[in-house]
């Protein structure tokens, strides 16, 4: 008998404490404790009772942090059902102590309820091995995509990527592959020691001829069975020196975009766009590429003085495409401020 008077008790103090609002959360906080922030990603569901005599429902969440990630019951919860809110938060570069809140909202006269998460996040070691998220069996590396970033072509980059012996004997690639062109080498450890690292290190050397824009290239290692497949992605730009930036040119076109409006299936489509040199040396246009196959450009004059300009055609040919289209056309000069420039092309295109 006294432990259902204690029990009616505490829930009328619920109910007080949430307001009169005849939704009960079973908690309206919970503590994760301790977690370490290799984990990522955390979550906690908030269960709760419809004890009103209509169904409810949650109509939006207010979150105090874009690090939390809501997910809520959708469908409406009839009087004395059940439902529940999930919070999840993302550890990432967030060490220490935490205390994280969302406000609940219904769509009836009920009072929004608050839901708070806190915690203490332990930072990620300093240990290497901490900052290896890939493993192909007894190797360990980093990551499979190599990025070098944006780079000038007068200049040399050199990458080292790690890699680690989890084995209790020593271990050497037997073979690799890569498709790499010849200003871009690389060299392997003949062997790692147990428990040990080594090094993969890459030399990006580009010259005049080497090719400008986003470029992606394969490669990979092998061990016995084990093999291993990275990416190398490298934005190439065309390099100034210090007397060119002295007396530097500027790029600018008469327009950003060309919009044709409409056209028919089949048909080849032209304009042209002005560039002008507004600096103070001379404008090389060093390369032009487009997104498409079926777009070209070509620049009757590719060194501009000052104060002049010159004409970029541009050519679409619409055949087997249909809708909506965008073209791009990007031209790579020496213009140290922007020496990549956009330009596009659009239209509808019907039968």
């Amino acid at each position: 008998m006294i432990r259902s008077v204690l029990l009616i008790v505490s829930i009328l103090y619920f109910f007080s404490a949430q307001g009169q609002s005849a939704i009960m959360f079973k908690s309206i906080t919970y503590d994760f404790g301790i977690i370490p922030e290799q984990e990522g990603t955390i979550s906690h569901d908030f269960q709760f009772i419809n004890l009103t005599k209509d169904s409810i429902q949650i109509s939006d969440i207010d979150l105090a942090c874009d690090c939390l990630s809501p997910n809520w019951s959708r469908e409406a919860i009839a009087p004395q059902d059940t439902g529940s809110v999930s919070l999840a938060f993302a550890l990432n570069n967030r060490p220490g102590k935490f205390e994280k809140s969302a406000t609940v909202q219904f769509n009836e006269n009920t009072e929004d309820i608050v839901l708070t998460i806190t915690g203490y996040v332990v930072p990620k070691s300093d240990d290497p091995l901490s900052k290896l998220d890939q493993r192909a069996e007894i190797i360990g590396y980093s990551s499979d995509i190599i990025a070098l970033g944006t780079v000038q072509n007068n200049a040399i980059i050199k990458r080292q990527i790690p890699l680690y012996n989890y084995d209790s004997v020593s271990i050497g690639f037997d073979r690799w592959n890569f498709d790499l062109p010849s200003n871009i080498s690389m060299s392997v450890d003949s062997v790692i020691k147990p428990k040990s690292f080594g090094n993969v290190i890459l030399a990006f050397e580009p010259d005049e001829n080497t090719k400008l824009g986003y470029q992606l290239y394969g490669m990979g290692l092998a061990l016995d069975s084990i093999e291993i497949s990275f990416e190398l992605a490298v934005t190439v730009m065309e390099g100034v020196d210090s007397q060119v930036q002295m007396t530097k040119s500027k790029l600018v076109f008469d327009k950003s975009i060309h919009d044709f409006e409409s056209a028919y299936v089949g048909e080849e489509l032209m304009t042209s766009f002005t560039l002008t040199n507004f600096g103070e040396g001379t404008l090389s246009i060093k390369d032009i590429q487009t997104n498409c196959a079926c777009t070209s450009a070509y620049i009757n004059e590719k060194n501009i003085k000052p104060g002049q300009s010159t004409s970029m055609i541009v050519t679409f040919d619409t055949s087997g495409r249909r809708g909506r289209q965008y073209k791009m056309i990007t031209v790579f000069s020496n213009d140290p401020e922007a020496p990549a420039q956009t330009v596009s092309l659009k239209v509808l295109l019907n039968d």
